[in-house]
């Protein structure tokens, strides 16, 4: 699934005119859970609830230096002594606890993404 929102499409002043340059403003947010699926298995791809596709604040950082963002499981800490003891709540929750052993998995995914989605440079 993916939402493509075209937020400003600016080009010329004239109805009868093809301008020479024109600027494009969107977002793209999508579901990229085959990527993960064959990084680590489908048996540790986990689908805790509905997906997301909101923004985040991390938009204005995408204005000064492209980039993407990516949603990734913490841990499964079910606040009864059961799980890894990472919460799995969601960053801005107070009881947040990032699970550093996460680093190398992500770099893992972002690696993984890149080579099936970028074309070859030559």
């Amino acid at each position: 699934m993916a939402i493509i929102t075209v937020g400003a499409f600016n080009a010329g002043v004239a109805n009868n005119v093809i301008p020479q340059t024109a600027t494009l403003k969107l977002s793209v947010r999508s579901l990229a859970r085959d990527v993960a699926e064959e990084l680590v298995g489908a048996d540790k791809v986990v689908r805790q609830g509905r997906a997301l596709t909101g923004s985040e604040d991390f938009a204005f950082m995408l204005e000064e230096v492209p980039g993407c963002y990516l949603l990734i499981g913490n841990g499964n800490g079910n606040g009864d002594g059961s799980g890894d003891g990472h919460g799995a709540c969601m960053v801005h929750n107070p009881g947040y606890d990032f699970n550093d052993q996460n680093v190398a998995v992500g770099s893992a995914y972002w690696s993984l993404l890149v080579e099936r989605f970028l074309p070859a440079q030559v």
